[in-house]
Parts: C-alpha cells; structure tokens; sequence
C-alpha cells in the first residue's frame, strides 16, 4: 500500500508550508558549545597519552640505534666501548672549540640518520651539548653513558645484559635533577656516582677504596671514612635532588626511564633503581 504524498504544485507561492527555522537558535549553540567542550575534556587526555607514548617510542629507538653505533664501534676497536669522555692533563673534560669530547662524538658516526640524540620528551635545559664528530653542528645530547661500562668491552662484563650501558639524563641538575658532582655546564653525558666521576678501571679502584675504607672504620662511630655511594647521579627522574628516589617518584616517561644494557637490549629504569645497592645494573665488573 501506497502511502500518500501530497502532489507537486509548481505555481505554489515559495514558503507557503509550514516549516521550522532554516536558523539555529541561541539554546542550540550553547548546546553545541557545552559538546565541544566536554569532548575535549574526555579527548585531551587520550591526545595526550599517546602523544607520550609516541615520544617514548622515539626514544626507544633513539636508544637502539646509539647502541647499535657503539657496538659497531666495538667491532673496529677490538670489542672495547669509547670512553665515556675524553679528559684533559687535570682529569676535567676536554673541550674541543668549546665542548667537551665525549662518547656521543664517536657513536654519531654510526647513527642512522632518522634517529636523534635528544629524547622528544626532554625539557631544552636538560640537553647537553658536546663535540660533533664531523660538520659545526653541536650534537644535543639527552642520554648518558654509565662511567664504570666506559673504555670497556662486552666480553670483560659477568653480567652484560643486567648492566647499564646509556640511559636518559638531564644536564647540569636540571628539572631538579641529582647531580652532587658538576663537570662544568655540560655533564648530562656521563652517568657517574655520587662520590666519583671517575671512569673504567679508575672507578673500580674507587670503589675498592671505598670498600676499604669502610671496613678499617667498622668499629669507628664517627665513621671519618669516605661516604659509601648510594645513588646514582644526573639520571633523568625529576625531583631527586634531594636523594629523593622514591617508588612513586617522576621520571621523564610515565614508566620510567629508557635504559640500553651493556649486551644492546633494551629497559625501563624506575626512580629506586638509581640506587648503588642495585648490584648487577651498576656494578664495575
């Protein structure tokens, strides 16, 4: 069954039907407007968590490749790893036209061009600026290269796959960063201990200076010794100035931060990892 429809009137007088408003009212806008708002209420958030995730992967790759560049350097320089910096007659960084020469310097001629050394999530102040290997351009460096893993090759390690290589850093104690021991205006290159700087074979006598003298004032109460290390300096985790290493701390991603381990694999560091009690992540071997 048909239903009806009125005819067609082609002599019929233009909007002489009744019909509602070809206009939206003043109630529909607003109602328009409370959607938008509340939409981007509920999106902004969700914009915003994969806008981190899609950092952290950046820079997960970013790590990958370094390491990847600084195992290549390995293969040319019998298996062993650059140092972590290049220091002078005084032990402080040498500078080449004003930045230090650092293990960033020799690995950047092994990147893959799309790859960077800045993590995307990084505030500006946190990067530090070291010798480029080629061209003017200083490198931008948001990553650390642990100072006991320094100079050393993968072979000389009990424990490659548990020990840090690169990690995320802040330059100079920013983003209230722990960094007791300054090395100029540029140090977010190197991962060092809170009672050392030193690197390689320099840092184990150091520990086993420590270890000594821990023992020899067992019995002293004022304990005059030096100070057993307890963390681990210049990592990206926000708010440790202090010694601050809680579980519930920030990090520069909301799981941590990107960690790349002696053997090339890679993992997520948390605030209470900086801690030297972490044997196999810190240990000099």
């Amino acid at each position: 069954m048909l239903l009806h429809a009125e005819a067609f009137e082609a002599d019929e007088p233009e909007g002489s039907a009744a019909r509602g408003s070809q206009y939206m009212s003043r109630k529909d806008l607003q109602r328009i407007g409370i959607a938008l708002v509340v939409f981007t209420v509920i999106a902004f958030p969700v914009y915003q968590h994969f806008k981190r995730q899609g950092e952290k992967a950046i820079c997960s790759n970013n790590m990958r490749t370094m390491a990847q560049a600084l195992l290549t350097y390995g293969v040319d320089n019998d298996g062993g790893l650059p140092l972590a910096y290049y220091s002078d007659n005084a032990g402080n960084p040498q500078l080449h036209q004003g930045l230090p020469i650092t293990w960033a310097t020799f690995a950047q001629s092994g990147m893959n061009k799309r790859a960077s050394f800045k993590c995307p999530s990084a505030r500006g102040d946190e990067a530090a600026s070291v010798t480029p290997y080629s061209g003017r351009q200083a490198i931008t460096l948001t990553y650390g290269m642990f100072a006991g893993a320094a100079g050393r090759a993968e072979r000389q390690f009990d424990r490659p796959s548990e020990t840090v290589l690169l990690a995320e850093t802040s330059n100079g104690g920013a983003n209230e960063t722990f960094n007791p021991l300054p090395l100029g205006k540029n140090d977010g290159f190197l991962i060092g201990l809170d009672v050392s700087n030193a690197q390689g074979g320099e840092l184990k006598t150091a520990l086993d200076e420590i270890k000594l003298d821990r023992q020899r004032n067992e019995g002293d109460p004022l304990k005059q010794g030096l100070r057993e290390p307890e963390f681990v300096t210049r990592l990206a985790f926000p708010g440790t100035r202090g010694h601050k290493f809680s579980g519930a701390g920030a990090s520069r991603h909301d799981t941590g931060i990107n960690v790349i381990y002696v053997d090339g694999s890679l993992g997520l560091l948390r605030p209470p990892s900086a801690a030297i009690g972490d044997r196999y992540r810190w240990a000099v071997p």
